[in-house]
């Protein structure tokens, strides 16, 4: 049975290499291009397994960055139970412990390949 996931990247091109691998995984991707538009998705179909990017910035005084919605995320009935990858392109140990304060399981690091990725799901238990 395939588990449910979502990809939240402001990259159309990001978002759809990113679920192509899921999908040799048998996980059931969606997407979503903002913050706000990954919580409300999670608030109708709360997914097994979310991978937010890191470098989303909020737009405008009413959007959230990326921290912001995964403490928000959090926040929701059931939004402890995600896996959150927070998929960061440096490896800088700070933003690492920033992510994992504001309820991050993991996080991986761009450009990642299938060989990672398949890691990273056997590392936070989903396969």
């Amino acid at each position: 049975m395939s588990k449910h996931t979502l990809v939240v990247d402001d990259s159309h091109v990001i978002r759809r290499i990113t679920s192509s691998l899921l999908c040799a995984f048998d996980f059931e991707p969606s997407e979503a291009d903002s913050p706000a538009a990954a919580l409300t998705a999670c608030a109708t179909r709360m997914p097994a397994l979310v991978i937010l990017d890191w470098l989303m910035p909020a737009n405008d005084k009413h959007a959230m960055d990326s921290l912001e919605c995964l403490q928000s995320l959090r926040r929701l009935p059931g939004g402890n139970e995600p896996v959150v990858l927070y998929c960061m392109t440096e490896h800088d140990p700070k933003e690492f412990d920033r992510a994992i304060r504001a309820g991050a399981d993991d996080v991986i690091i761009k450009p990642y390949d299938r060989d990672m990725l398949h890691r990273k799901l056997i590392a936070t238990g989903l396969l």
